[in-house]
Protein backbone atom coordinates (compact mmCIF):
# COMPACT_ATOMS: atom_id res chain seq x y z
CA UNK A 1 0.00 0.00 0.00
CA UNK A 2 1.24 3.49 -0.87
CA UNK A 3 -0.73 6.76 -0.77
CA UNK A 4 -0.17 10.50 -1.01
CA UNK A 5 -2.43 12.81 0.98
CA UNK A 6 -2.44 16.25 2.56
CA UNK A 7 -1.04 16.43 6.08
CA UNK A 8 -3.94 18.56 7.37
CA UNK A 9 -6.52 15.98 6.22
CA UNK A 10 -4.72 13.19 8.06
CA UNK A 11 -4.19 15.29 11.19
CA UNK A 12 -7.90 16.12 11.47
CA UNK A 13 -8.83 12.44 11.36
CA UNK A 14 -6.10 11.43 13.81
CA UNK A 15 -7.30 14.13 16.21
CA UNK A 16 -10.80 12.69 16.02
CA UNK A 17 -9.69 9.23 17.10
CA UNK A 18 -7.42 10.52 19.88
CA UNK A 19 -9.96 9.69 22.66
CA UNK A 20 -10.15 6.11 21.33
CA UNK A 21 -6.40 5.58 21.07
CA UNK A 22 -5.79 7.03 24.53
CA UNK A 23 -8.56 5.05 26.23
CA UNK A 24 -7.02 3.43 29.33
CA UNK A 25 -10.10 1.29 29.94
CA UNK A 26 -10.07 -0.45 26.57
CA UNK A 27 -9.39 -4.20 26.50
CA UNK A 28 -8.67 -4.07 22.77
CA UNK A 29 -4.97 -4.13 21.90
CA UNK A 30 -5.89 -2.65 18.54
CA UNK A 31 -7.43 0.46 20.15
CA UNK A 32 -4.05 2.20 20.13
CA UNK A 33 -3.75 1.64 16.37
CA UNK A 34 -5.55 2.96 13.31
CA UNK A 35 -6.47 0.91 10.25
CA UNK A 36 -5.96 2.39 6.79
CA UNK A 37 -7.55 0.84 3.72
CA UNK A 38 -7.39 2.20 0.19
CA UNK A 39 -10.65 2.74 -1.67
CA UNK A 40 -11.58 4.63 -4.82
CA UNK A 41 -10.40 8.21 -4.54
CA UNK A 42 -8.49 7.87 -1.29
CA UNK A 43 -8.13 5.97 1.96
CA UNK A 44 -10.48 5.04 4.81
CA UNK A 45 -9.11 5.41 8.33
CA UNK A 46 -10.80 3.36 11.08
CA UNK A 47 -10.33 3.03 14.82
CA UNK A 48 -12.37 1.41 17.60
CA UNK A 49 -12.05 0.43 21.24
CA UNK A 50 -15.23 -1.64 21.23
CA UNK A 51 -17.38 1.14 22.74
CA UNK A 52 -16.69 3.85 20.16
CA UNK A 53 -15.64 3.60 16.55
CA UNK A 54 -14.68 6.17 13.93
CA UNK A 55 -14.47 5.73 10.18
CA UNK A 56 -13.26 8.64 8.05
CA UNK A 57 -12.47 9.12 4.37
CA UNK A 58 -9.37 11.05 3.34
CA UNK A 59 -8.88 12.10 -0.30
CA UNK A 60 -5.59 10.65 -1.50
CA UNK A 61 -3.65 9.59 -4.55
CA UNK A 62 -3.51 5.80 -4.37
CA UNK A 63 -0.26 4.55 -5.89
CA UNK A 64 -0.59 1.00 -4.51
CA UNK A 65 -3.72 -0.55 -3.01
CA UNK A 66 -3.79 -2.36 0.32
CA UNK A 67 -4.33 -2.06 4.08
CA UNK A 68 -2.13 -1.38 7.08
CA UNK A 69 -2.42 -0.88 10.84
CA UNK A 70 -0.18 1.64 12.53
CA UNK A 71 0.26 2.97 16.09
CA UNK A 72 -1.89 6.09 16.34
CA UNK A 73 0.08 8.19 18.81
CA UNK A 74 3.44 7.76 17.09
CA UNK A 75 1.93 8.55 13.69
CA UNK A 76 0.05 11.55 15.07
CA UNK A 77 3.03 12.99 16.92
CA UNK A 78 5.31 12.66 13.89
CA UNK A 79 2.91 14.03 11.28
CA UNK A 80 2.14 17.11 13.40
CA UNK A 81 5.79 18.13 13.08
CA UNK A 82 5.77 18.00 9.27
CA UNK A 83 5.08 21.00 7.00
CA UNK A 84 1.50 21.61 5.87
CA UNK A 85 1.80 19.87 2.52
CA UNK A 86 1.62 16.44 0.93
CA UNK A 87 2.88 13.37 2.80
CA UNK A 88 3.53 9.79 1.66
CA UNK A 89 2.48 6.73 3.66
CA UNK A 90 3.76 3.37 2.48
CA UNK A 91 3.45 -0.13 3.92
CA UNK A 92 6.73 -1.97 4.23
CA UNK A 93 7.58 -5.51 5.35
CA UNK A 94 6.71 -7.08 8.75
CA UNK A 95 4.08 -4.58 9.93
CA UNK A 96 6.38 -1.63 9.30
CA UNK A 97 5.09 1.58 7.74
CA UNK A 98 7.08 4.43 6.22
CA UNK A 99 5.84 8.00 6.65
CA UNK A 100 7.64 10.86 4.93
CA UNK A 101 7.33 14.27 3.35
CA UNK A 102 6.68 14.41 -0.39
CA UNK A 103 8.45 17.74 -0.87
CA UNK A 104 12.13 17.89 -1.78
CA UNK A 105 12.49 21.14 0.18
CA UNK A 106 12.34 19.38 3.52
CA UNK A 107 13.11 15.71 3.85
CA UNK A 108 11.76 13.99 6.98
CA UNK A 109 10.82 10.36 7.38
CA UNK A 110 9.95 7.76 10.01
CA UNK A 111 9.36 4.02 10.07
CA UNK A 112 6.66 2.99 12.55
CA UNK A 113 5.83 -0.57 13.60
CA UNK A 114 2.14 -1.46 13.87
CA UNK A 115 0.09 -4.65 14.11
CA UNK A 116 -1.51 -7.03 11.62
CA UNK A 117 -4.53 -5.36 10.01
CA UNK A 118 -6.60 -8.49 10.76
CA UNK A 119 -6.27 -7.78 14.49
CA UNK A 120 -8.13 -4.47 14.29
CA UNK A 121 -11.51 -4.19 16.04
CA UNK A 122 -14.63 -3.96 13.87
CA UNK A 123 -16.15 -0.54 13.21
CA UNK A 124 -19.94 -0.48 12.80
CA UNK A 125 -21.18 1.19 9.62
CA UNK A 126 -23.78 3.93 9.33
CA UNK A 127 -26.90 2.52 7.66
CA UNK A 128 -28.29 5.05 5.14
CA UNK A 129 -31.64 3.24 5.17
CA UNK A 130 -32.28 4.05 8.83
CA UNK A 131 -34.55 7.02 9.58
CA UNK A 132 -32.19 9.57 11.07
CA UNK A 133 -32.52 12.91 12.82
CA UNK A 134 -31.01 15.66 10.70
CA UNK A 135 -29.65 18.67 12.58
CA UNK A 136 -27.12 21.38 11.82
CA UNK A 137 -23.65 20.33 12.98
CA UNK A 138 -22.77 23.60 14.67
CA UNK A 139 -26.04 23.66 16.60
CA UNK A 140 -25.46 20.07 17.71
CA UNK A 141 -21.99 21.12 18.88
CA UNK A 142 -23.60 24.03 20.71
CA UNK A 143 -25.98 21.62 22.47
CA UNK A 144 -22.96 19.65 23.67
CA UNK A 145 -21.01 22.71 24.82
CA UNK A 146 -23.91 24.21 26.75
CA UNK A 147 -24.64 21.03 28.71
CA UNK A 148 -21.57 18.83 29.15
CA UNK A 149 -19.94 20.98 31.85
CA UNK A 150 -22.87 19.92 34.07
CA UNK A 151 -22.06 16.21 33.66
CA UNK A 152 -21.12 14.47 36.91
CA UNK A 153 -17.49 13.37 37.25
CA UNK A 154 -18.41 10.92 40.04
CA UNK A 155 -18.10 7.36 38.66
CA UNK A 156 -20.50 6.16 41.35
CA UNK A 157 -23.20 8.27 39.68
CA UNK A 158 -22.78 6.47 36.37
CA UNK A 159 -26.21 7.47 35.07
CA UNK A 160 -25.08 11.11 35.30
CA UNK A 161 -21.73 10.58 33.52
CA UNK A 162 -22.99 11.73 30.12
CA UNK A 163 -25.36 14.07 28.30
CA UNK A 164 -28.85 12.65 27.79
CA UNK A 165 -30.23 13.28 24.30
CA UNK A 166 -33.97 12.89 23.73
CA UNK A 167 -35.60 13.04 20.35
CA UNK A 168 -39.38 13.16 19.95
CA UNK A 169 -41.42 13.63 16.79
CA UNK A 170 -40.45 17.28 16.38
CA UNK A 171 -37.93 18.15 19.10
CA UNK A 172 -34.39 17.20 20.12
CA UNK A 173 -33.29 17.98 23.68
CA UNK A 174 -30.00 17.61 25.58
CA UNK A 175 -29.89 17.42 29.38
CA UNK A 176 -27.03 17.06 31.87
CA UNK A 177 -27.14 16.81 35.68
CA UNK A 178 -24.38 16.59 38.27
CA UNK A 179 -26.53 16.58 41.41
CA UNK A 180 -26.14 20.30 42.14
CA UNK A 181 -27.13 21.83 38.82
CA UNK A 182 -28.92 20.99 35.60
CA UNK A 183 -28.45 22.17 32.01
CA UNK A 184 -31.07 21.80 29.30
CA UNK A 185 -31.18 22.90 25.66
CA UNK A 186 -33.62 21.97 22.91
CA UNK A 187 -34.22 22.57 19.24
CA UNK A 188 -36.91 21.78 16.70
CA UNK A 189 -36.22 19.05 14.14
CA UNK A 190 -38.18 17.90 11.07
CA UNK A 191 -41.29 15.87 11.86
CA UNK A 192 -41.72 12.20 10.99
CA UNK A 193 -38.20 11.82 9.59
CA UNK A 194 -36.85 9.63 12.39
CA UNK A 195 -37.69 7.19 15.16
CA UNK A 196 -37.95 8.87 18.62
CA UNK A 197 -35.27 7.79 21.10
CA UNK A 198 -33.40 8.55 24.32
CA UNK A 199 -29.63 8.04 24.49
CA UNK A 200 -27.07 8.85 27.17
CA UNK A 201 -23.91 9.89 25.32
CA UNK A 202 -20.49 9.40 26.90
CA UNK A 203 -17.85 12.05 27.49
CA UNK A 204 -15.48 10.25 25.10
CA UNK A 205 -17.98 10.53 22.25
CA UNK A 206 -18.59 14.19 23.08
CA UNK A 207 -14.83 14.80 22.94
CA UNK A 208 -14.71 13.34 19.43
CA UNK A 209 -17.69 15.36 18.22
CA UNK A 210 -16.39 18.65 19.58
CA UNK A 211 -13.04 18.00 17.89
CA UNK A 212 -14.39 17.00 14.47
CA UNK A 213 -17.32 19.40 14.03
CA UNK A 214 -15.88 22.59 12.58
CA UNK A 215 -18.44 24.08 10.19
CA UNK A 216 -22.11 24.29 9.27
CA UNK A 217 -23.87 21.48 7.47
CA UNK A 218 -26.12 18.49 8.16
CA UNK A 219 -25.45 15.89 10.84
CA UNK A 220 -27.40 12.62 10.60
CA UNK A 221 -28.07 10.68 13.80
CA UNK A 222 -30.06 7.57 14.71
CA UNK A 223 -30.26 5.16 17.64
CA UNK A 224 -30.43 1.38 17.37
CA UNK A 225 -29.70 -1.55 19.72
CA UNK A 226 -28.16 0.65 22.47
CA UNK A 227 -25.86 2.25 19.92
CA UNK A 228 -25.94 5.75 18.47
CA UNK A 229 -24.79 6.28 14.88
CA UNK A 230 -23.69 9.63 13.44
CA UNK A 231 -22.66 10.74 9.96
CA UNK A 232 -21.37 14.13 8.84
CA UNK A 233 -18.76 15.40 6.39
CA UNK A 234 -16.34 12.52 5.79
CA UNK A 235 -16.97 10.94 9.21
CA UNK A 236 -19.06 7.99 10.37
CA UNK A 237 -19.12 7.37 14.13
CA UNK A 238 -20.77 4.76 16.30
CA UNK A 239 -20.88 4.67 20.09
CA UNK A 240 -22.46 2.44 22.70
CA UNK A 241 -24.63 4.55 24.97
CA UNK A 242 -24.18 4.62 28.74
CA UNK A 243 -26.44 2.14 30.52
CA UNK A 244 -28.88 2.93 33.32
CA UNK A 245 -31.94 5.10 33.78
CA UNK A 246 -31.32 8.81 33.49
CA UNK A 247 -33.20 10.65 36.29
CA UNK A 248 -36.59 12.17 35.63
CA UNK A 249 -35.14 15.66 35.44
CA UNK A 250 -38.54 17.29 34.95
CA UNK A 251 -39.29 16.97 38.68
CA UNK A 252 -36.35 19.31 39.35
CA UNK A 253 -37.63 22.08 37.11
CA UNK A 254 -39.04 25.03 39.09
CA UNK A 255 -42.57 26.05 38.26
CA UNK A 256 -44.01 29.55 38.47
CA UNK A 257 -41.07 31.15 40.29
CA UNK A 258 -42.38 34.19 42.16
CA UNK A 259 -39.11 36.10 42.55
CA UNK A 260 -37.29 37.26 39.41
CA UNK A 261 -34.53 39.72 38.65
CA UNK A 262 -32.45 40.57 35.59
CA UNK A 263 -28.94 41.97 35.39
CA UNK A 264 -26.12 42.67 32.99
CA UNK A 265 -24.39 39.32 32.31
CA UNK A 266 -20.90 40.80 32.10
CA UNK A 267 -21.32 42.86 35.27
CA UNK A 268 -22.45 39.82 37.23
CA UNK A 269 -19.61 37.70 35.85
CA UNK A 270 -17.02 40.35 36.75
CA UNK A 271 -18.39 40.84 40.26
CA UNK A 272 -18.48 37.10 40.98
CA UNK A 273 -14.91 36.70 39.73
CA UNK A 274 -13.70 39.60 41.86
CA UNK A 275 -15.34 38.49 45.10
CA UNK A 276 -14.46 34.82 44.60
CA UNK A 277 -10.73 35.66 44.61
CA UNK A 278 -10.89 36.05 48.40
CA UNK A 279 -13.62 33.47 49.03
CA UNK A 280 -12.91 30.34 51.04
CA UNK A 281 -11.60 27.81 48.52
CA UNK A 282 -13.07 24.80 50.29
CA UNK A 283 -16.68 25.94 50.68
CA UNK A 284 -16.73 28.23 47.60
CA UNK A 285 -19.70 29.91 49.22
CA UNK A 286 -20.74 33.26 47.78
CA UNK A 287 -23.27 35.26 49.82
CA UNK A 288 -25.88 37.26 47.91
CA UNK A 289 -28.13 40.02 49.23
CA UNK A 290 -30.92 41.00 46.83
CA UNK A 291 -32.73 44.28 47.42
CA UNK A 292 -34.62 46.73 45.21
CA UNK A 293 -32.38 47.59 42.28
CA UNK A 294 -29.28 46.03 43.76
CA UNK A 295 -27.52 42.67 44.24
CA UNK A 296 -24.59 42.58 46.66
CA UNK A 297 -22.03 39.76 46.62
CA UNK A 298 -19.89 39.16 49.70
CA UNK A 299 -17.59 36.53 51.10
CA UNK A 300 -15.12 35.79 53.87
CA UNK A 301 -12.48 33.17 54.53
CA UNK A 302 -11.32 31.39 57.69
CA UNK A 303 -8.64 34.03 58.28
CA UNK A 304 -11.22 36.81 58.54
CA UNK A 305 -10.70 38.35 55.10
CA UNK A 306 -13.88 39.99 53.80
CA UNK A 307 -14.79 41.24 50.32
CA UNK A 308 -17.90 42.76 48.76
CA UNK A 309 -19.16 44.10 45.42
CA UNK A 310 -22.60 45.21 44.26
CA UNK A 311 -24.25 45.42 40.85
CA UNK A 312 -27.44 47.00 39.56
CA UNK A 313 -30.40 44.71 38.89
CA UNK A 314 -33.99 45.04 37.76
CA UNK A 315 -35.86 43.95 40.89
CA UNK A 316 -38.62 45.56 42.92
CA UNK A 317 -39.45 42.86 45.45
CA UNK A 318 -38.69 42.15 49.09
CA UNK A 319 -35.15 41.64 50.37
CA UNK A 320 -33.77 38.13 49.86
CA UNK A 321 -30.55 36.60 51.16
CA UNK A 322 -29.10 33.45 49.67
CA UNK A 323 -25.80 31.72 48.98
CA UNK A 324 -24.43 30.09 45.82
CA UNK A 325 -21.36 28.06 44.91
CA UNK A 326 -19.29 30.62 42.99
CA UNK A 327 -17.48 27.99 40.89
CA UNK A 328 -20.72 26.41 39.64
CA UNK A 329 -22.25 29.85 39.04
CA UNK A 330 -19.26 31.06 36.99
CA UNK A 331 -19.40 28.02 34.70
CA UNK A 332 -23.08 28.66 33.99
CA UNK A 333 -22.69 32.39 33.39
CA UNK A 334 -19.85 31.67 30.97
CA UNK A 335 -22.38 30.00 28.64
CA UNK A 336 -24.83 32.92 28.67
CA UNK A 337 -24.54 34.71 25.32
CA UNK A 338 -27.01 37.55 25.78
CA UNK A 339 -26.36 40.91 27.41
CA UNK A 340 -29.01 40.29 30.06
CA UNK A 341 -29.26 37.36 32.46
CA UNK A 342 -32.57 36.40 34.07
CA UNK A 343 -32.56 34.65 37.46
CA UNK A 344 -35.68 33.42 39.22
CA UNK A 345 -36.57 31.36 42.30
CA UNK A 346 -39.38 30.52 44.71
CA UNK A 347 -37.39 30.29 47.92
CA UNK A 348 -33.79 30.98 48.92
CA UNK A 349 -33.28 27.25 49.57
CA UNK A 350 -35.11 26.09 46.43
CA UNK A 351 -33.43 25.64 43.02
CA UNK A 352 -32.61 28.82 41.08
CA UNK A 353 -33.33 29.11 37.35
CA UNK A 354 -30.86 31.01 35.12
CA UNK A 355 -31.43 31.83 31.45
CA UNK A 356 -30.93 34.45 28.78
CA UNK A 357 -33.62 37.10 28.93
CA UNK A 358 -36.28 36.48 26.31
CA UNK A 359 -34.96 33.06 25.23
CA UNK A 360 -36.50 29.75 26.19
CA UNK A 361 -34.41 27.24 24.20
CA UNK A 362 -31.94 26.63 26.99
CA UNK A 363 -31.61 27.35 30.70
CA UNK A 364 -29.87 26.18 33.84
CA UNK A 365 -30.90 25.10 37.32
CA UNK A 366 -28.56 25.75 40.26
CA UNK A 367 -29.11 24.49 43.80
CA UNK A 368 -28.33 27.15 46.45
CA UNK A 369 -26.24 26.58 49.55
CA UNK A 370 -27.33 26.82 53.15
CA UNK A 371 -27.34 30.39 54.42
CA UNK A 372 -25.84 31.30 57.77
CA UNK A 373 -26.23 34.80 59.16
CA UNK A 374 -24.33 37.46 57.21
Amino acid sequence: MRIRCQKEDMVRVLMAVQPIASSVKSTYVSASNVLMETIEGGVQVRSSNGDIGVCAFIPASVEAEGTLAIVHQKLFDFIKQLPDEEIIIEKKEEKRTSVKTASSRRKASATIVGIDAAEMAHVESFDPNEKAVIIDKLYFKKMIRKTRFCVSMDDAKYTLNGVNFECSDDLIRAVAIDGRRLAIIENACPKHQHVPFKALLSQSLLDILETTIQSEGPLNLYFKDNTVFLKFDNFEIFSNVLQGNFPDYKVFLPKDNQFLFTCDTKELSTAVSTVSVLTDRESKKLYCNLTKGKLTFSSSDLEGTDTEEEIKVHYDGEEKRFALNYSLLKEIVKEIESLDLEISFNDVLAPFSLKEKGREEYFYILTPMKVESF
